[in-house]
């Protein structure tokens, strides 16, 4: 009897340095990563490390009746290239019980070794050409909360390009969801054609 053995062997080391400063309007976080990746496998991987360094900022102010989060971060990837991504959210407090909120951000994820190379099995094969998901998404909220009296509804968009559109067969990867969001019940909404 032949068996046939497969090793997967990954190790990640990340480094971090974070600094949060109270300002006399809001606080500031601002931190620098380090992310090296590396993979050692019986299969033959095209690329078996990366390094992804990162730069981070974040502010945060709330005021009165008023919150404000923005958030900023580039991460260089020396397999990706590099990648800016953000967020900015707002909050109004109508009332003790009634806040309206609304936001806007952008996301990438790198796709990971398995995702890439990995081999055929159990019906699953990695693509290599597979490229990073990039995403933008808006939305917004009327949110209520009396104690034990909890309504949150969101309306929002979410637009993303890469794995995930092409898992779903969408062309060009494109993947588009619009709808309401009632925690409660889920996502009600629709799939538009892309």
């Amino acid at each position: 009897m032949l068996i046939l053995a497969t090793l997967f062997e990954t190790e990640q080391r990340q480094y971090q340095w974070q600094n949060d400063l109270t300002l006399p309007a809001g606080n500031l976080m601002l931190a620098l990563e380090r992310d090296e990746q590396r993979v050692t496998s019986t299969t033959d991987y095209t690329d078996t490390g990366r390094n992804i360094d990162s730069m981070l900022a974040g502010y945060r102010i709330d005021r009165g009746p008023h919150d404000l989060q923005i958030n900023l971060r580039s991460d260089r990837d020396n397999q990706f290239g590099t990648h800016v991504t953000g967020s900015a959210d707002y909050g109004y407090r109508l009332s003790p019980a009634w806040r309206v909120t609304a936001g806007i951000g952008s996301a990438f994820k790198a796709p990971t070794f398995n995702d890439l190379y990995w081999p055929l099995q159990y019906g699953y094969q990695g693509n290599p050409d597979l490229k990073p998901e990039k995403s933008v998404s808006d939305e917004i909220g009327l949110h209520y909360d009396a104690g034990r009296a909890r309504l949150s509804p969101l309306g929002g968009r979410l637009v993303s390009e890469g794995l995930l559109g092409a898992l779903l067969g969408r062309p060009r990867g494109r993947f588009i969801l619009e709808g309401l969001r009632d925690f409660r019940r889920g996502v009600t909404g629709k799939m538009p054609e892309s």
